[in-house]
């Protein structure tokens, strides 16, 4: 086996993320209102320095923050450390060390799943997600769309994003199931359809909404034109008829 089939390539691309300097999103910030009530347990899978958990813990949920970087998770120890209702873990989202139905919500945003790697792994950590989610549990994550990165306004005012998006369409990389990046990470992409699809054949969640960032795009055929990143909701149905769902939506 040569040496680059031996890299993994998941642990590679979470190496070079930099994380930026953002706040959450207003899409992501209407999902997290409406899912998150709180005493909820939540899974913030790639949690990084803690974007997302410092807004979950403000709602009131028990948050277990989990990246496979350990780097991250000590940045998030130092920003969130006097949060008592906090749990950190490094932990990989294709193998999750966590019990059967342990949490009432998944968070997975910023496009974090994309950086799993081969599509095959990307499934499994889908499962895993399932797993873990209590029956009528909520699932919210983010996926690059190959056609909203080529048409979405966003980044237009940059010459550094006009060149970039230039090569992704020249070199065909936007027909590709895996890209690269400004930094050279590798990524999944899929239009909103698929990434739809994908998730409720190979789990047995059910598919409730889609959202752009800026929470104002909801149709699919806009999103799936302007969005780059949309984000999705699903639900838990595996087990709801056994224990019945959970008033999440």
């Amino acid at each position: 086996m040569g040496t680059t089939a031996m890299i993994d390539v998941t642990k590679d691309n979470v190496a070079r993320y930099q994380q930026p300097r953002l706040f959450l999103f207003r899409g992501e910030r209407q999902l997290l209102d409406t899912l998150v009530q709180p005493g909820m347990r939540v899974l913030d899978l790639g949690c990084g320095s803690g974007r997302v958990s410092k807004y979950l813990l403000r709602r009131g949920a028990c948050v277990l923050g989990c990246d496979l970087s350990r780097t991250a998770l000590r940045e998030l120890q130092e920003n969130l450390s006097a949060h008592r209702d906090l749990i950190i873990s490094q932990g990989d989202a294709r193998q999750l060390p966590f019990k059967d139905r342990s949490f009432h919500a998944v968070t997975f945003t910023f496009a974090g799943i994309d950086y799993i790697y081969p599509e095959a792994d990307r499934l499994g950590a889908l499962r895993e997600i399932e797993r873990v989610l209590v029956p009528g549990g909520g699932f919210i994550f983010s996926s690059h769309n190959p056609l909203g990165t080529l048409l979405s306004p966003r980044g237009f005012r940059s010459w550094r994003g006009w060149r970039w998006r230039g090569q992704y369409l020249v070199s065909g990389a936007w027909r590709k199931v895996y890209f690269r990046d400004y930094g050279g990470i590798l990524l999944y992409q899929a239009l909103p359809q698929k990434v739809i699809k994908q998730v409720t054949t190979q789990t047995g969640m059910q598919f409730c909404l889609a959202m752009s960032r800026s929470g104002s795009i909801t149709s699919r055929t806009m999103l799936s034109i302007f969005s780059a990143g949309p984000y999705y909701v699903f639900k838990n149905d595996a087990y709801a008829d056994r224990q019945g769902p959970l008033p999440l939506f």
